[in-house]
Order: structure tokens, then sequence, then C-alpha cells
């Protein structure tokens, strides 16, 4: 867990009704938070189990940082819409409903582009200009990190 997630954590428990909050993690490192008091970090060391004999994979093909430049130079920061916060991506409501913006559609500042889920909350994200989707960045259910540019509007 990083020091935003225990920010985040922090400030979902002052806001709340609730006094006390315990959350264990798989790496046995476990937070609890309590109103009343300082937040307590306890760690358990897990006992090693012997590793199954498991294949090696073939190794990855190496990240190709010039194409992700320049794909990053074609996009005009001005014009994108940023995430505010990280989170979990989705272009629509629901998966019943239609997304809430396509590519071509035009957009009124304060129409609703997507939801960013972030800590089982889902936080509708509005536009902040008029103009129309040029390009949607991000595929739907994908995690986003903050200031991540999420739509290209014109």
């Amino acid at each position: 867990m990083d020091i935003k997630q225990l920010k985040e954590l922090i400030s979902l428990l002052e806001k709340s009704g609730i006094q006390r909050m315990t959350i264990k993690e798989k790496n046995g490192v476990e937070i609890s938070l309590d109103k009343g008091g300082p937040a307590h970090i306890i760690q358990e060391v897990q006992p090693l189990s012997p590793r199954p004999n498991i294949p090696i994979a073939p190794q990855a093909q190496p990240f190709d940082h010039k194409e992700t430049e320049e794909r990053a130079l074609e996009i005009d920061p001005t014009k994108c819409i940023k995430s505010p916060m990280v989170g979990t991506f989705y272009a629509a409501g629901s998966p019943e409903t239609p997304p809430y913006v396509k590519v071509g559609d035009l957009i009124n500042k304060g129409d609703t582009l997507c939801v960013i889920e972030a800590m089982k909350v889902m936080n509708e994200i509005q536009s902040d200009r008029q103009g129309k989707v040029k390009q949607i960045l991000v595929e739907n259910s994908s995690p986003v990190e903050y200031g991540q540019a999420l739509f290209v509007i014109e």
C-alpha cells in the first residue's frame, strides 16, 4: 500500500461514522486505523513454502520507449482531459448502459465523460470544456493514474 492509498483511507475514516478500520493485505501487512488513536502497522512474517517446479516463461520483449514517446508527442496536452485521481476507468455507468461518450461526439462543459472507481466509490468525471471528442486514450476497466490523459477534446 502506498502513501496515497493510506491518506485516502485516513480521509475516508475521518469523513465517515466509522470509529475503527483494519485492513489486511496479502503480503502479511495489517493496518489498523482508529479515530481515537494513532495508526498501527503490523508486519507478520510468513514462513516461506517450497516453490513448485514451474517452467520459466520466455523472455519478454523490451519496452519500446521510442514508440511511447512518439505517441505522447502526437497528443496536445492542452486538449486533454486528465484523471483527477488514481482508480479504474469505466466508459459507462454500468455494464448494461452505453458509454457516456464516443469518438466524434460533441460535448458541453459539465457533461459526464466517464466514471473512475476509487476505493469502491464511483466518481463521475465531467468535462471542463466544450468541444468534440477526438480520442479516448484509455480502455474500459483499465487502471488510471492521477494526471493521466483520458480524452482528447478539440
